[in-house]
């Protein structure tokens, strides 16, 4: 007979997996995001033509498959100079969603990662019964995979739930099911394949592996631990041959070209061959151009570009960042931590297995700081969401068991929509980033050393960059900045010198409306309307003095002066925006800095991260 608790998540899991086969596609924007067409369409290719070459079948099935849009981004590699393309990304994942592609599309691929997540849940139950009662152990599980961003990814057709599986199966069938004795022989093979396959898609998660060679040789039992690394070893040469096999190379990530493309219309040539030049010692060499985009792996060999002020910045966002946070996104994973350090903080496996997460984190942070978040594509930390499964395996006991409560209400407030809408949430000026517009986000740390956050946009004015959320302000050809009326809109004024003071032309969309207008300990309340209104404001210093990568190398740094504007405008009206997309926008009034009062920096401020000082001033007219 099946047992009460086991019937309970069978009947979740049940649902959950049945869930994505009755969508139409699978979620907002009705086209493709991030890097998902070269998965989702190379698992389209295995299961239909047997190979990863890309020809025009293949990108036909674009339209096929979302006829709404066209593809953006789809990466594609070649080592004969863009006259054979093969799909750019590892295979791996879509070999392995390719039955359930072949059998539904889309929401196939979706289905396949729902299994994976639903696997995750009874891995992480029953790791948590060995401490618990089944209900509570249960309770957590799926609260840790299911209200947070474990789940968002799901709908992605992308691999982080691959290697969040890859993390989860490796700890779970590496450290066994009793308790710290050692684990069976035959669950090692299999932690080890799991890891692998995980690895060979992001190399860095074999962090995740340590905690089993830390047990095995704590035990001293070095046949285990030769079984263990013998068949990653062996997986791992499995999975380059397969490669090998398809594309003629071990990995796509070592293909000579690499890059994104965007297709209309899939007759035309997707991309231009380049010229090969030919040596007198008969070897191929492609222009160098070329090769710089072909953003391989081998930036993981080059050394570290970080400064230690970056990683003092950036530490706090990742737990905490309105973007980014850990705790944020992943709330159940602080109810870990915090269950951890009350009962687990003795127990030597939970310590490695706790570093060992936070190691995949600190990787990215180290050896790419401007690009540690997840790139132009991602909700939440979507480079270290692969290793988040690894907390749930320092929990042991769950004492008191209340606090899941608080734990699940703030998971509602934080990230229920990501949850309660996981196709994408129907929202003016959409976003992967919609849900950071709930109000309870305002009181999270902005992480200014992201590069290029999606969902915000901006124009220069007066020598500055006037930046904000998409759906709060639109930039105009005539060099007015739109501000949306109704709400608190918060514009980040970014300057390269410090500013003592700033001229503004502000107009309102109708007459008589009352604007709030903030600027550090600046408060002004005025009566604004059609005609313009020109305000002085004086700064009284930057809100923030920071120290980033200059837009035009990431490995240069300078300083930046942040000022947080803030306006609210209580009426608008709702004006047509004749923009790339026509779109209503709710117009509460206009902004433009006509001139701004700049002060030199003193020229003994060398140093990145140093306060500097205003020794003259200048002016700057827009």
């Amino acid at each position: 007979m099946i047992r009460k608790a086991n019937l309970g998540l069978a009947a979740l899991s049940l649902g959950l997996i049945l869930l994505p086969l009755t969508a139409f596609k699978p979620g907002l924007p009705p086209t493709f995001k991030a890097d998902e067409p070269a998965y989702y369409l190379a698992a389209e290719s295995l299961v239909r033509d047997f190979d990863l070459r890309v020809t025009s079948v293949d990108l036909e099935r674009i339209f096929q498959s979302f006829p709404y849009f066209h593809a953006n981004n789809v990466i594609v590699s070649s080592d004969d100079g863009w006259r054979t393309l093969f799909f750019g990304k590892p295979y791996l994942y879509s070999l392995a969603a390719a039955p359930f592609v072949g059998l539904w599309g889309a929401a196939g691929m979706v289905a396949f990662n729902m299994v994976l997540l639903v696997a995750m849940i009874w891995m992480g139950a029953i790791w948590l019964r060995r401490f618990n009662p089944d209900w509570l152990a249960d309770l957590f599980s799926a609260g840790f995979f299911l209200l947070g961003i474990p789940f968002a990814y799901v709908f992605w057709l992308h691999p982080e739930v691959f290697n969040m599986f890859a993390a989860a199966a490796c700890l779970f069938f590496g450290l066994g099911m009793a308790g710290d004795k050692v684990p069976p022989r035959w669950g090692l093979p299999i932690s080890a394949a799991c890891l692998a396959a995980g690895v060979y898609n992001k190399p860095m998660l074999a962090a995740i592996g340590l905690p089993i060679c830390f047990e095995l040789l704590r035990h001293r039992r070095w046949r285990h631990l030769g079984l263990w690394l013998a068949a990653s070893t062996i997986t791992i040469l499995v999975y380059a041959a397969g490669s090998w096999a398809l594309t003629g190379h071990p990995t796509a990530y070592l293909i000579d070209l690499r890059a994104g493309y965007p297709v209309f219309d899939p007759g035309a040539e997707m991309v231009k061959p380049v010229e090969l030049e030919v040596t007198p010692e008969a070897d191929t060499k492609v222009d160098e151009e070329e090769k710089k985009k072909a953003a391989g792996w081998w930036w993981i060999l080059d050394r570290p570009h970080v400064q230690a002020f970056e990683l003092a910045e950036d530490i706090p966002h990742f737990f905490f960042g309105r973007h980014t946070g850990l705790f944020v996104y992943q709330p159940f994973a602080l109810l870990a931590f915090v269950l951890f350090f009350l009962h687990g903080r003795r127990r030597v496996m939970g310590w490695s297995i706790l570093i060992s997460g936070l190691l995949v984190g600190a990787f990215f942070m180290i050896m790419i700081p401007f690009n540690w978040h997840g790139g132009g594509g991602f909700v939440g930390n979507r480079y270290f969401v692969m290793a988040c499964p690894a907390f749930i395996f320092i929990v042991t006991r769950i004492r008191p068991d209340w606090l899941v409560i608080p734990v699940a209400a703030m998971a509602g407030v934080l990230v229920g929509p990501l949850v309660l809408a996981p196709y994408g949430l129907v929202v003016p000026q959409p976003t992967l980033q919609s849900v950071v517009r709930n109000p309870t986000f305002s009181a999270l740390p902005l992480e200014h050393s992201l590069g290029k956050i999606p969902g915000y946009n901006g124009m220069v004015q007066a020598e500055t960059w006037l930046w904000g959320r998409k759906d709060h302000i639109r930039a105009t050809p005539q060099g007015f900045l739109l501000v949306a009326g109704g709400d608190r809109v918060d514009i980040w004024i970014h300057s390269s010198k410090p500013i003592e003071s700033m001229d503004m032309e502000l107009t309102s969309a109708v007459a008589g409306n009352r604007t709030r207008l903030a600027l550090n300990d600046v408060r002004e309340e005025l009566i604004l309307g059609p005609e313009a209104k020109t305000l002085t404001v004086e700064t009284g210093g930057p809100t923030v003095l920071r120290t980033d990568r200059k837009p035009s190398s990431y490995f240069e740094l300078m300083d930046f002066w942040l000022y947080h504007l803030t306006l609210e405008f209580d009426r608008g009206e709702m004006a047509q925006w004749q923009g790339e997309h026509r779109s209503s926008f709710y117009k509460g009034g206009t902004l433009r800095l006509t001139e701004v009062t700049f002060g030199e920096t003193d020229s003994s401020d060398s140093e990145p991260g140093s306060e500097s000082s205003t020794s003259q001033t200048t002016k700057s007219s827009h």
